[in-house]
């Protein structure tokens, strides 16, 4: 008899794609349309935003409004046991943009100093605008938080987080 295979969630390609789209659609620009999201700074929303007690954390210490979690997001094994890794899984990211370029829907400026600056296609906001269901919603929501932090620079970020996981 086989078992079934076990598919971990964080790993799902699209779903992982879908999240970029949302990412860099709403958090790639300032009012005046300077570019934002350099590959750095993607790992640390795209960490952030799978894990939210983290996200609270970081909004909290910067004195920023936070999202109120559910008792599955505050008890869950990735709040409790925290996994670097994926904040350093340079890899991981490269992969992913060059599968959402490959679909025409990343377009990317390259700036001295701080890399590759990203933006989406016409196509991939419809495409973003139009990602549905519960988790994508809860995704938008961490964003609009998100939001009030995607000017901090990469090393503040970084500096913060550092703190947050020495306690």
């Amino acid at each position: 008899m086989k078992s079934l295979p076990y598919i971990i969630p964080d790993d799902d390609a699209f779903l992982n794609a879908g999240l970029l789209l949302l990412i860099i659609n709403y958090l790639s620009k300032t009012t005046r349309g300077k570019l934002l999201l350099n590959n750095e700074k993607i790992l640390i929303f795209m960490y952030l935003i799978k894990n939210p007690s983290l996200l609270v954390e970081v909004l909290q210490r910067l004195g920023r409004p936070a999202p109120r979690l559910t008792q599955e997001e505050i008890y869950s094994v990735s709040s409790i046991s925290v996994n670097l890794d994926p904040l350093f899984d340079h890899g991981w990211l490269k992969g992913l943009l060059m599968h959402v370029s490959s679909l025409g829907f990343l377009r990317a400026d390259y700036r001295k100093g701080e890399g590759f600056m990203y933006s989406l296609s016409d196509e991939a906001v419809a495409v973003a605008d139009n990602l549905m269901g519960d988790y994508f919603s809860r995704v938008r929501e961490y964003i609009t938080y998100l939001d009030s932090i995607k000017g901090e620079s990469v090393s503040s970020l970084n500096a913060l987080l550092n703190t947050i996981f020495k306690r």
